[in-house]
Order: C-alpha cells, then structure tokens, then sequence
C-alpha cells in the first residue's frame, strides 16, 4: 500500500483520537447541527466545539455549509459512524475479556 494512503489513514485516525471529537461525529450522524447546538447538546463550551469541529474540518471528516451568519456542520463521509461503531464493538470485546480473565484471576486466588 502506498506510504501516502497510510499516511491519510493515520490522520483520519488521529483526528478521532479524541473523546469529545467522536462525540461530536456521533452528534453529527443522524443530522446537521451548527457550533450552538452541539455545545448545548454536548455540554461542552462554544469554543470547545469550534476548536474541535475545526480538527475535524481540517482533516476532512467534517463539512461545513454557511447560511447567512451560521454555519451547519455535517459528516463528509456516510461510512463514519459505522467506523466508530466498528472501533465501539473492538473496545467491548476488549472489555469482555477483561472481565472474564478477572473472573478467572479471581477463581485462582480463591482457591
């Protein structure tokens, strides 16, 4: 695979390498939201939300449309959300795991 498409695979992971910027995709899944409706949605501050939304710009996953004095933030890529569902599904397997080997760990010390 060419080092370029790596390197535009690192960024797009690295942009969702934050909390609150996956909250913010996950946000933007079901529709278009402007800076104002994610802050009160996602109790972060105004310009929290344009810091993030700005990342997210930058490389790409986000689009943004104006209208008049607003600007309306929306997902570039349909397949997004899926990906953080993906990662989401790896995360609680992980987790699962976790907690049967503690379960096991635990049967050991028991005994």
């Amino acid at each position: 695979m060419p080092s370029r498409v790596l390197e535009n695979l690192a960024d797009l992971f690295s942009a969702l390498s934050h909390p609150n910027r996956i909250r913010i995709v996950q946000a933007l899944a079901t529709a278009e939201r402007d800076v104002t409706e994610l802050h009160s949605s996602l109790e972060l501050s105004q310009s929290y939300v344009s810091q993030q939304l700005s990342v997210l710009k930058n490389s790409g996953l986000v689009k943004v449309r104006r209208e008049g004095h607003h600007a309306y933030y929306s997902l570039r890529h349909d397949g997004l959300p899926k990906l953080i569902d993906q990662g989401l599904d790896l995360v609680e397997e992980d987790i699962a795991r976790a907690r049967e080997l503690e379960k096991v760990i635990g049967a050991v010390r028991n005994h």
